[in-house]
């Protein structure tokens, strides 16, 4: 992603992968409240930011193979 200054949604980028596949995202405690801020639209540090969804299109797109994968974890 494109950033500026000091970079802290590139440096914020982790990944876990294994054998069933990756989770990706930036870290909240780098970039939790301004992350916050462009995903959803809203202010940070007295300046507003218009929604800018960096995180939730992939969501969007891959929601059903979230569900898919908690299916059958939680049981009585």
């Amino acid at each position: 992603p494109h950033t500026h200054r000091r970079h802290f949604l590139k440096r914020s980028i982790r990944y876990s992968a294994n054998k069933e596949g990756a989770v990706i995202g930036p870290v909240f405690s780098i970039v939790g409240d301004v992350g916050q801020a462009h995903e959803l639209g809203g202010s940070y540090k007295g300046t507003v930011f218009p929604e800018r969804p960096f995180m939730r299109p992939s969501l969007e797109e891959n929601i059903d193979r979230f569900a898919n994968g908690w299916s059958g974890s939680i049981t009585e």
